[in-house]
């Protein structure tokens, strides 16, 4: 067990390099002129020389590589064009607003998602399952960004109960939340719906009903202990999405994460942010991949014993 891990953490490795050089050819394959870009329109060729310099914009594209993996590897992701902050410190308190809001949206598609799944999977082709269904199938098609908008028409311009943007309380969790977990939600539903009819006609199963075991005792037992491995893969791809790809979800709300952060930089052409924002996006990225398909070996049996016996 120790081996693989071991092994599967090294593996990261060659991604994550490959992802830092990606990023470093990002910024120099990007159309337009970064220093232009940063002192305007308005400039001397002395300012530009120097301020070449001063980013090592003036060295060859091997040297300005070798720099650029040595400060990654300290944690140096640069200044703003624009600001000239330390996009570190901008990015770990944009990342903070960004985890808290995929947190709350996974925790709501897990809980109503495997509720309304085993309800489903309960009353399994009747109307009540059927009707949960064709929800969960609209829930998984629909665009994000018609699905933001349709609620903030609902709930902030009808009835006005929440409101449709900003951060500023807990009531404006709440719309952001549904939007960004709705489509993992209709997926749990499908797949805790299509396990537990799976589940339920094991033989250990009727096993345990003719002990006299109850029907709630036999849920929380046998059938959600079961369901764990197909939901932690839907929580290990969907979460690490929502911490590097709710950039709609953000926008339309107004909230200041990660993904609006990066929005805004493309607007700005801040190349340095733009940079460092992709990169630490797909680290994240990569290291919750790495840490699911840790948890899956402890949580799947089969894997585990395999793994014991090499």
């Amino acid at each position: 067990m120790i081996t693989y891990i071991i092994n599967r953490t090294l593996k990261t490795c060659p991604i994550m390099l490959g992802v830092i050089s990606v990023s470093f050819l990002l910024f120099h394959i990007a159309p337009g002129d970064p220093v232009i870009s940063m002192v305007g329109e308005n400039y001397k060729e002395e300012t530009l020389q120097q301020i070449r310099k001063e980013l090592n914009l003036d060295k060859t594209i091997v040297e300005q590589y070798f720099l650029y993996v040595t400060r990654i590897l300290k944690l140096d992701f640069g200044q703003s064009y624009i600001t000239g902050q330390k996009i570190i410190t901008v990015i770990s308190q944009k990342f903070f607003f960004t985890f808290v809001l995929a947190f709350f949206s996974m925790m709501f598609a897990i809980v109503f998602g495997v509720f309304f799944g085993i309800i489903s999977g309960l009353n399994y082709k009747n109307k009540i399952d059927r009707l949960i269904v064709f929800l969960s199938i609209i829930g998984i098609s629909s665009p994000v960004f018609s699905v933001a908008l349709f609620f903030i028409f609902i709930f902030s311009i009808q009835l006005k109960v929440l409101p449709p943007s900003g951060y500023q309380g807990i009531q404006y969790f709440i719309l952001p939340c549904i939007v960004l977990g709705i489509r993992s939600l209709s997926l749990f539903i499908r797949i805790t719906r299509d396990s537990f009819v799976e589940i339920i006609n094991e033989d250990y199963i009727r096993t345990a009903k003719s002990k006299g075991l109850k029907d709630h005792t036999i849920i929380n037992k046998h059938v959600l202990k079961n369901l764990l491995i197909p939901i932690i893969t839907i929580v290990g791809i969907d979460f690490s999405s929502y911490l590097t790809g709710a950039v709609l979800t953000e926008s339309i709300f107004g909230w200041p994460g990660i993904g609006r952060y990066l929005v805004d930089s493309i607007l700005q052409r801040d190349f340095p942010a733009i940079q460092a924002t992709v990169l630490f996006m797909s680290l994240v990225f990569v290291m919750i991949n790495l840490f699911v398909d840790i948890l899956y070996c402890f949580v799947n049996p089969k894997i585990r014993e395999i793994l014991i016996e090499k």
